[in-house]
C-alpha cells in the first residue's frame, strides 16, 4: 500500500512536470511564430508527447505496466549531464547560444523549470532503483536430492538486437541533439573531424552503460524488452564486471557478435554475464525435481507454473 502511494505521487509529479514543459513550449511558440524552428525542437515537442504517454499507462494500469516508464526514467537520468551544462551555459555565457535561448529572459518560469528538472530527475532515480530492484531473472530450481541448482536461458537473438538497437537509438539522440547540432554546446554547429565524433560518441556510450547498468542494472532497451543482467550465478554482477562489459563494447564488430550461434555477445562472454528474461509478477522460478533412477527431470509438486 505505501508503494502504491508512492507511486501515485511520483507519476502524478511527473505527469505535471511534464504536462509544463509542453505547455510553456507551445506557449512559446505562439509567441514567437515568426522565429523558424529546427529539428531539435519538433522532435523534443513529439517526445514530451510520448512521455506522457507512458507515464500515463503507468498510472491508468495500476503501475502494472512500466516498461515505457523504465525507458523514460532512463532517458531523463542519462540527459541530467547534460541539463545541468545547458543551464550552466545559460547563465554565464547567454551569447553562446541559439536565438531561442536568448529570447528566454531569467523570470520566474526560468527558475520554475530549472526545480522541475531537479526534481524530475530525482523522482526518475527514485522510481527507477524501486523498480529495478523488484526484477528478478526468470529462473528454473532443478533439485538433485538435497541439492538444488539454477539454470537460465539467455535472452533470443530477437530480444538483443532490440536492446542494441533502442540503446544505439538513445545515444545516437543525444550525439545529433546536443553536439551536432550544437543545443549543448554553442548556437554553431557541431563542426569537426570523423576522429573526435567517435571519440565523443564512444565517450557518450560509456557513461550511459556505467550510469545505467552500473547503478540499476538496466539501460532503455532492457527496459522495453524487460531483461536484466545476471552473473554466472543468476545474481546481479557486481560493478567489476559491468565496468569490464562496458569497455568491451569498444572492441570492433563486438555489435554483432551476439549473432552467432548463441545469442551472447563478446561483452557478455568477456565479463561473465548474461542477459536474460525477467520474471513474471507472480512467479520468479520453474522448479524440477531430477529422478536418479528414470534419469529424467520430472515437475515437483510445488512447481510453480511459469
Amino acid at each position: 500500500m505505501k508503494q502504491k502511494k508512492l507511486f501515485t505521487v511520483i507519476s502524478l509529479i511527473l505527469l505535471l512536470d511534464l504536462l509544463f514543459y509542453a505547455g510553456s513550449v507551445i506557449y512559446f511558440f505562439i509567441q514567437h511564430m515568426d522565429y523558424h524552428y529546427d529539428l531539435p525542437f519538433y522532435f523534443g515537442m513529439l517526445l514530451s508527447l510520448f512521455w506522457i504517454t507512458a507515464v500515463s499507462i503507468f498510472i491508468f494500469s495500476g503501475f502494472k505496466k512500466t516498461r515505457l516508464l523504465k525507458l523514460y526514467a532512463c532517458f531523463v537520468i542519462y540527459s541530467f549531464p547534460f541539463t545541468v551544462w545547458y543551464f550552466t551555459r545559460y547563465f554565464t555565457n547567454p551569447d553562446d547560444l541559439d536565438y531561442y535561448r536568448q529570447k528566454e529572459e531569467i523570470s520566474l518560469r526560468i527558475i520554475i523549470n530549472i526545480f522541475l528538472r531537479l526534481l524530475t530527475t530525482a523522482l526518475c532515480f527514485a522510481l527507477l532503483w524501486i523498480l529495478s530492484k523488484e526484477q528478478k531473472a526468470k529462473l528454473t530450481a532443478i533439485h538433485y536430492g538435497d541439492h538444488k541448482e539454477y539454470q537460465f536461458s539467455p535472452a533470443n537473438a530477437g530480444l538483443r538486437f532490440a536492446n542494441r538497437f533502442i540503446d544505439s537509438l538513445v545515444i545516437l539522440y543525444f550525439l545529433y541533439f546536443q553536439v551536432i547540432q550544437g543545443r549543448l554546446l554553442t548556437s554553431q554547429p557541431f563542426s569537426s573531424d570523423y576522429l573526435s565524433l567517435i571519440v565523443i560518441e564512444f565517450s557518450l556510450l560509456i557513461v550511459y552503460y556505467l550510469l545505467l547498468e552500473g547503478i540499476f542494472n538496466t539501460t532503455a532497451g532492457k527496459c522495453a524488452t524487460n531483461t536484466i543482467i545476471v552473473n554466472e550465478n543468476g545474481e546481479r554482477p557486481g560493478f567489476g564486471q559491468i565496468l569490464g562489459r562496458t569497455f568491451a563494447r569498444l572492441i570492433p564488430f563486438d555489435a554483432f557478435s551476439f549473432l552467432g550461434s548463441t545469442p551472447r555477445g563478446w561483452h557478455d562472454s568477456l565479463s561473465g554475464t548474461y542477459v536474460v528474461p525477467v520474471a513474471g509478477d507472480e512467479n520468479t522460478e520453474d522448479e524440477f525435481t531430477f529422478d536418479a533412477e528414470l534419469n529424467q527431470h520430472n515437475e515437483s509438486s510445488d512447481t510453480k507454473s511459469n
